[in-house]
C-alpha cells in the first residue's frame, strides 16, 4: 500500500510539472503570435484552470491516503481475527444453539464453574449424546473445596444470597448429582454407550468457561457484574493453522491442568 501511495504522489508531481512547463512555453509563443494583452488574458485563464486542477488533485490525494490507511487498518484487523480462529461473536451466550454442536460432535470438553442451569436445560441433549457409540465427553467443574469459590460467592452473592458461597457449592453438588444420575440410569438400561468423565477442579479457577466440540470451541468470558440480566458474551473459534489461536491456547491450558499434580478429582468415569 505504501508503494501505491508513493507512486500516485510521484505521478501527480510529474503532471503538475508538465502543466507548468507547457504554460510557460505557451505564454512565450502567444506573446509573439497574438500580442502581450491577449497572451496575458489566456495565461490568466490557464493559471486558474491549473490552480483548480491542483486543488482537485490535493483533495483527491488526501482522500486516497485516508482510504488507503483505512483499508490497511481493516486488513490488519482481519488478519488478527483470522489468526485467532474466531468465526462468530455472540453478545449473549444463551443465543448459541448448543444442541446442534452436541449432535455433530464426536468429542466434547466442558470447562465451567458449575453450570447448574445449563445442565438442566440441555440434560436431554447430553443424555442423547451419551447413548451414542464412539463418542466422548469430559466435564470439569469447580470443587466445593476450591478456594476461588469464596471470592465468587462474595462477588455474585453481594446483593443476592442465592449466589453466595454456600449456594455455589450447592449448585456444584446439584450439577454433579444430575450428571451421575443420568449416567447411572442409562447404564442400568444398558444405554450408556459414550465415554464420560466428570472431574472437579481442586485449585484452578474458571476465569472463562469453554465448550470444545471436536475442532470448534465456544469461549465464554466470565461476566464482571452481579446482575443476572447481564448475559455473558461468547466467541466461537475453530482449530486453525496458527499455533496460538484461541482453540489451541485453551486446549494447552486444559492439558496443563490435567497434567498438574492434585489438580483434579475424578468423581465419575466409565473409561
Amino acid at each position: 500500500m505504501s508503494i501505491l501511495k508513493k507512486y500516485v504522489k510521484q505521478t501527480q508531481i510529474i503532471i503538475v510539472l508538465i502543466f507548468v512547463i507547457v504554460l510557460l512555453i505557451s505564454n512565450l509563443y502567444l506573446r509573439i503570435l497574438i500580442g502581450e494583452n491577449w497572451a496575458s488574458f489566456i495565461t490568466n485563464i490557464s493559471t486558474a484552470v491549473i490552480a483548480s486542477v491542483l486543488v482537485g488533485m490535493y483533495y483527491d490525494n488526501s482522500i486516497r491516503v485516508q482510504l488507503t490507511d483505512e483499508i490497511i487498518g481493516k486488513i490488519k484487523l482481519k488478519d488478527e481475527i483470522i489468526k485467532s480462529g474466531i468465526t462468530s461473536y455472540y453478545s449473549n451466550f444463551g443465543a448459541i444453539d448448543l444442541k446442534k454442536y452436541f449432535a455433530e460432535a464426536k468429542k466434547v470438553d466442558i470447562y465451567v464453574n458449575y453450570a447448574n442451569t445449563l445442565f438442566n436445560q440441555i440434560g436431554d441433549t447430553i443424555e442423547i449424546f451419551l447413548q451414542t457409540k464412539k463418542r466422548e465427553i469430559n466435564i470439569y467443574l469447580l470443587s466445593e473445596d476450591n478456594k476461588f469459590i469464596q471470592g465468587l460467592g462474595a462477588h455474585w452473592g453481594y446483593n443476592d444470597s442465592g449466589s453466595d458461597e454456600t449456594q455455589i457449592k450447592t449448585k456444584i453438588a446439584s450439577s454433579i448429582a444430575l450428571l451421575i444420575k443420568t449416567c447411572t440410569q442409562l447404564k442400568s438400561k444398558n444405554k450408556l454407550k459414550a465415554k464420560i468423565t466428570i472431574s472437579k477442579l481442586n485449585r484452578h479457577p474458571v476465569f472463562y468457561s469453554f465448550y470444545r466440540f471436536d475442532d470448534i470451541i465456544i469461549l465464554v468470558p466470565s461476566k464482571l457484574v452481579q446482575s443476572k440480566n447481564f448475559r455473558p458474551l461468547a466467541f466461537i473459534a475453530e482449530n486453525g493453522e496458527y499455533e496460538d489461536d484461541i482453540y489451541k491456547k485453551c486446549s494447552k491450558e486444559l492439558e496443563d491442568i490435567k497434567s498438574s499434580e492434585n489438580a483434579l478429582t475424578v468423581v465419575y468415569s466409565n473409561k
